[in-house]
């Protein structure tokens, strides 16, 4: 199960990062994102490697859904 929690954690950290170039936008909330999605990543990696298990990564997997959802919404920025 908790390989199955990696693969997850990876491909979303991989989404939030194709939209924020998608979007060129190098700003708070993506970086917040991009931030959430690696510390869900480390913590999975840790559980791997140690066994211990940690009940706060769900709960930063849903704030980063959340926050992706908030930065899907924005339009790309324009090219000046």
């Amino acid at each position: 199960m908790e390989y199955l929690s990696l693969f997850l954690s990876l491909g979303v950290l991989f989404f939030v990062v194709h939209l924020m170039f998608y979007q060129k936008r190098f700003d708070f909330l993506n970086g917040l994102t991009i931030t959430g999605a690696l510390i869900g990543v480390l913590l999975d990696i840790d559980t791997i490697w140690t066994g211990r298990k940690y009940e706060i990564t769900t709960f930063i997997g849903f704030g980063v859904l959340l926050l992706w959802f908030f930065s899907q919404r924005r339009k790309p920025l324009e090219n000046k």
